[in-house]
């Protein structure tokens, strides 16, 4: 498991609710606007899960968290963190944020595992514009 980068606390969710961010590594498209090759193809220097829980556990201020990427979907134990993650006493609200093209095999096992809110990135609803964002997907 590649963790890209844990930020204490900079941003709200939705619900204006005090967040930590968590960005993987890894993702399944190659989107052109994305050069940000350091969360997408970390080799060094990531955090581990437990690391990671332990911060957030350690963070006062944080009353939520926030999934992102690179594409969190990718990861094979996505579900398990989510589940930790929402474990944490004090934090009321785990969010994530995917391109969507894993979410109809995980939704059921995310919901039960904690996740409150997805937000879903999608530039556009048209098939040959997606295709050439994402180097790779088709809607």
């Amino acid at each position: 498991m590649r963790i890209a980068e844990y930020t204490e606390t900079n941003t709200t969710t939705w619900d204006n609710v005090p967040s930590c961010v968590v960005q993987m590594a890894g993702c399944n498209f190659r989107c052109c606007f994305c050069n940000n090759r350091r969360i997408v193809d970390v080799t060094e220097g990531y955090l581990s899960p437990s690391d990671v829980i332990e911060s957030i556990k350690n963070n006062t201020f944080a009353e939520g968290v926030i999934i992102t990427g690179g594409e969190p979907l990718v990861k094979r134990n996505i579900v398990s963190i989510c589940r930790r993650v929402a474990a944490v006493e004090g934090i009321r609200e785990v969010c994530l944020t995917t391109n969507g093209l894993l979410l109809p095999q995980l939704a059921p096992e995310l919901k039960a595992a904690g996740v409150k809110r997805i937000n879903l990135s999608l530039d556009t609803l048209d098939p040959d514009k997606y295709s050439y964002i994402t180097r790779i997907g088709r809607l």
